[in-house]
């Protein structure tokens, strides 16, 4: 390990390498396969709300669906949309339902869990146009006006929200804020036909999410890699952010994409917006899913409710 992590996160990596090794002399790898072990991974290793909190799903005109949770106590008219992390591969509103319930608790905010089409039936620019699709029903239906949103995901969601912020900026409903969690920012990273290189190189294996693992997410998602360029996918290239809203990109140090988040709010900053880089020490990529075992997740995953609640 060249980054120190908690060491019951040093646990939960071995334990990983173990079951990892034993699927594969033992069990033919299938998305589903994938998919399920992702899905109940993340519900039992993830935040545990106390109570029930009411739900509604709602379909959009994509084939896309959502889920609009509202606290008992609601505390103010914000409305969070979260995009789910995965790889646009994995992932689903069941993986994060117990997450969402967690966040509605600790915030006092109504969330919209954001079910986007998956690759790779689905390849790009599919789950940005359901984002897209979510955000507009949300103003359209009046649940929340522009400054009234927070747009935030993990991973492949935090590309989305950002994304999703920008197109809505240029539209002139710029939301109140984003709070992108581990955000993949350059789609076009990494690629074999080049040396890895910062944190991608640091920590390419035994850190959680792997550079090969990027790879294949990014070949599901985007099966023309001229696709990499569109800032759709990859938000690095977007030529004008000016206008964006206050953004937080949160980083795991431990991360292979760490690099990604840095120089997107290295970005954002020279371009004037209002930018926070929180950067958490001895977690990894995907920390919210690891809040059960992990201290210093735990204090991570308070930090964020701190990011996203409106006051």
């Amino acid at each position: 390990m060249n980054h120190p992590i908690d060491r019951e996160a040093v646990q939960f990596l071995k334990d990983e390498a173990a079951l990892k090794k034993h699927a594969a002399q033992h069990e033919e790898p299938t998305l589903e396969g994938g998919r399920a072990g992702y899905r109940e991974g993340y519900r039992a290793r993830g935040p545990q709300p106390i109570g029930d909190v009411p739900t509604r799903d709602i379909s959009l005109p994509t084939g896309a669906k959502m889920r609009l949770y509202t606290p008992v106590k609601q505390t103010s008219d914000a409305l969070v949309i979260y995009a789910h992390g995965g790889g646009f591969v994995l992932g689903c509103i069941d993986t994060y339902d117990l997450q969402s319930r967690w966040l509605v608790e600790q915030t006092g905010q109504r969330i919209i869990s954001l079910d986007y089409r998956l690759a790779p039936e689905h390849f790009f620019p599919a789950a940005f146009d359901d984002a897209v699709a979510a955000y507009d029903h949300v103003l359209t239906e009046s649940l929340a006006t522009p400054d009234q949103i927070v747009l935030t995901g993990d991973s492949a969601g935090g590309c989305l929200c950002l994304a999703t912020a920008l197109q809505a900026t240029n539209n002139g409903q710029t939301p109140a804020r984003v709070v992108a969690l581990y955000p993949v920012t350059d789609m076009t990273k990494p690629r074999g036909d080049q040396p890895l290189t910062g944190s991608m190189k640091d920590f390419a294996t035994g850190y959680y999410l792997e550079a090969l693992e990027m790879q294949w997410f990014r070949e599901q998602y985007l099966p023309d890699p001229a696709m990499a360029t569109d800032w759709r996918a990859s938000v690095m290239f977007a030529k004008d952010l000016s206008g964006m809203p206050p953004t937080w990109i949160v980083n795991a140090r431990a991360d292979p994409l760490f690099d990604q988040g840095r120089d997107f709010a290295n970005k954002l900053g020279a371009a004037g917006v209002e930018v926070t880089h929180q950067v958490h020490e001895k977690v990894l990529h995907n920390f919210m899913e690891h809040v059960s075992f992990s201290p210093s997740a735990r204090k991570a995953a308070a930090a964020i409710v701190e990011a996203l609640t409106l006051r």
